[in-house]
């Protein structure tokens, strides 16, 4: 076993949501990732867009699944875009342009420029190229190793997480990768993004993998569709990101993310940063997490014991050159900060 861990900590897999996996001397990694996660029925789905950098041309993606696994569709990848919206954070009035050089929206709507917005973590190009998925059920571990060996990667890392995992019952979706341009852009691309319907009750997502990530910080956002307003359970840290407070230089981008950062660092803590009932009684809620790769000791059970308060996050500039007005925050490409 002591071997298999070695293999593990230093190999050139990057590990999130699932798990990447290229052949030796190439990396592929995962540092922002959303997910939704929604009960249906007698069965649950899970569904992840997530952002990955490297120069892989051919590459593994292994998402482990709490439940036997009925079903993988592919999504569009603006299938995220509504629900993103309706839950970003809200900016309340405005920074001094002076100070901060900003343009506010309605101005650069007037101007026909995009308007700087919040909320959106991923700025990657589409996947572009060929893909293949398969579904490995908790007893098939050896056809998993298989599949990881025909594919020219080295099985010895999968090890651990093949144990722990199918000793919980846990499903597998493996995904082949061959994008058109192995190198990925500055920004990053997109991988495929997926549907899993999976045949249990719990609402999960295995940030566990993420401990193993050769990167300096995973951002992600989780948002959960159910009866009431969510709450986390196992060994994280909740707490509710309600008003910031801003002053007339800072940036809301800059607000909203240092206070992602403070509640989570090199700690296992997260910011609901929404919880309202929509339509047809159904909640939905929204989790904000920026942690260092050692915070996810412990994978986040979820569940719809957290009552019926709503809350939605509000930057509020303390001083302003102009009329206080709300605007709903979209989705601003996230700013990466040095540690």
């Amino acid at each position: 076993m002591i071997w298999g861990l070695w293999g593990l900590l230093f190999s050139p897999t990057a590990w999130a949501v699932g798990a990447l996996v290229a052949p030796e001397g190439k990396t592929v990694s995962i540092d922002t990732y959303e997910v939704v996660l929604r009960n249906v029925e007698d069965a649950s789905q899970m569904e992840i867009l997530a952002q990955y950098e490297g120069s892989a041309g051919s590459f593994g993606w292994i998402v482990p699944v709490p439940g036997e696994i009925d079903e993988v569709l592919e999504l569009e990848p603006d299938a995220f875009d509504e629900i993103r919206a309706f839950s970003a954070p809200v900016q309340v009035g405005q920074p001094t342009e002076e100070e901060t050089g900003c343009k506010c929206r309605r101005e650069a709507e007037d101007s026909g420029d995009d308007a700087p917005v919040l909320g959106d973590i991923l700025s990657g190009e589409t996947f572009a190229g060929s893909y293949e998925v398969e579904i490995f059920t908790p007893d098939e571990s050896v056809t998993l190793i298989s599949w990881i060996t025909e594919n020219g990667w080295d099985p010895a890392e999968f090890y651990p997480m093949l144990q722990a995992y199918a000793s919980m019952d846990y499903g597998m979706v493996a995904v082949t990768l061959n994008p058109d341009s192995s190198a990925t852009p500055s920004e990053g691309r997109l991988l495929v993004p997926l549907q899993i319907s999976y045949s249990s009750d719990e609402l999960t997502v295995p940030v566990q993998l993420g401990s193993y990530v050769d990167t300096e910080d995973i951002r992600f956002s989780i948002y959960l569709e159910g009866d009431h307003r969510a709450s986390v359970e196992s060994d994280w840290l909740l707490s509710e990101l309600d008003t910031l407070l801003a002053d007339g230089s800072e940036l809301a981008i800059d607000v909203f993310e240092d206070a992602v950062w403070e509640l989570g660092g090199a700690s296992a803590g997260m910011g609901i940063t929404f919880a309202h009932e929509m339509e047809d009684d159904v909640w939905l809620n929204r989790f904000d997490v920026w942690v260092k790769p050692e915070a996810l000791s412990a994978d986040p059970d979820f569940s719809f014991n957290g009552g019926d308060k709503s809350t939605n996050t509000e930057v509020v500039y303390e001083t302003s050159t102009v009329s206080w007005i709300l605007l709903p925050l979209l989705g601003w490409t996230l700013r990466r900060r040095a540690h």
